[in-house]
């Protein structure tokens, strides 16, 4: 990190918002979040997970370190690397798992995917990546 840090995720998350009216409901759509989500993340009532957050910045087409308050360029070469979209096809019940991996910690994700492993083993090769 080069720049330092000159305002919030907040401040900036809300003047992504505001350059594109649009985006709110876009963004809470594509992130498999409620609008009242984004609203509390353009309040700083509450921040988005780190796989969120690049989603959040390539959805806008942003630097993250940008996002997050530092003095960088904007749209600079530290672009954030690309996250896979989420099924667009799913059924409801994956997109509320797919939500709730979202708010879950980097080590409840684990957890949560060694329950499924173990539930669902007889789905999965042996040889997959975990």
């Amino acid at each position: 990190m080069t720049g330092k840090k000159v305002t919030t995720f907040k401040e900036r998350f809300a003047d992504l918002l505001g350059e594109r009216p649009e985006s709110a409901t876009d963004l809470a759509r594509k992130m498999h979040v409620s609008k009242q989500t984004i609203s509390a993340w353009k309040l700083g009532d509450r921040h988005p997970n780190k796989i969120t957050s690049v989603a959040i910045a390539n959805f806008f087409g942003v630097n993250i370190d940008w996002l997050y308050g530092f003095d960088v360029e904007k749209y600079g070469a530290a672009k954030p690397e690309p996250v896979e979209e989420p099924n667009q096809n799913a059924t409801p019940e994956i997109k509320i798992l797919t939500r709730g991996l979202g708010k879950m910690t980097e080590e409840q994700q684990k957890l949560a995917l060694k329950l499924v492993r173990t539930v669902f083993s007889n789905y999965f090769d042996e040889d997959e990546d975990g």
